[in-house]
């Protein structure tokens, strides 16, 4: 074990790391607004986070997001 290691690229990893941690908080802070934003529209949370999951997934082209979109919310309807 050698105990004089110079521990700058150590500290360098760290300060990388925590600074992509800052930026995550920020991007989910900046994701939550706007979850929140979409409500405040009548777009409900449960339904543009499942739609937004689709996307990401690649199974929802943007042409057919208002068709599932209208599915989502009669599917949660008969659900009640």
């Amino acid at each position: 074990m050698n105990v004089n290691r110079d521990y700058t690229q150590l500290r360098a990893y760290l300060a990388a790391i925590a600074e992509l941690s800052d930026q995550i908080r920020e991007l989910n802070m900046e994701k939550s607004r706007l979850y929140q934003e979409a409500d405040a529209c009548g777009l409900p949370r449960a339904v543009v986070r499942d739609l937004a999951r689709m996307q990401e997934a690649g199974k929802l082209p943007d042409k057919d997001i208002p068709s599932a979109y209208d599915g989502i919310i009669m599917a949660r309807l008969l659900a009640d």
